[in-house]
């Protein structure tokens, strides 16, 4: 073998493992973002409910939501990060990544079964990596809601 027949598969299978774990982190920056939004949110909502009349309907209405927008805030920041589900995410994609670099090399066998073999391998190497990055990303934090259904 070439250097090029085993440094390919290196790198693709590596861009494989990095990739989910980058996608992770990609869904941690959007959240920060959602959050400063939510934060304006609630304080245009104090604000317009500062300026209306007491005992106004409207002046009730916007309390109401400023009561669902904060608890729902509240329950934003008072979660708790799902340690397991972020050690899964992190072993499936190092393990992952062995997998399809060893499919890669498979791919790159002169004989065009194995060859072909190797592709499929790889393709559902792949794409099982990136459904549990995204289902794992989708709970990496507990709720507390989650617990109180539970019980």
């Amino acid at each position: 073998m070439n250097f090029s027949e085993v440094a390919s598969p290196a790198v693709i299978s590596s861009v494989v493992a990095v990739g989910s774990l980058i996608l992770s982190f990609f869904k941690l920056f959007k959240e920060n973002d959602a959050n400063a939004k939510k934060i304006k949110r609630i304080m245009d909502l104090s604000e317009v409910y500062g300026r209306l009349e007491d005992g106004s309907s409207a002046k009730h209405n916007i309390q109401d939501i400023l009561d669902i927008e904060t608890g729902r805030f509240k329950d934003i920041l008072t979660r708790k990060l799902n340690y397991s589900n972020v050690a899964v995410v992190i072993v499936v994609a190092i393990v992952e990544g062995g997998l399809s670099y060893a499919s890669l090399l498979l791919a790159n066998n002169s004989c065009i079964i194995l060859s072909v073999l190797g592709w499929i391998a790889f393709a559902i190497v792949a794409f099982f990596t990136l459904g549990v990055s995204i289902t794992g990303l989708a709970s990496i934090y507990n709720n507390e809601n989650d617990k109180k259904e539970k019980k």
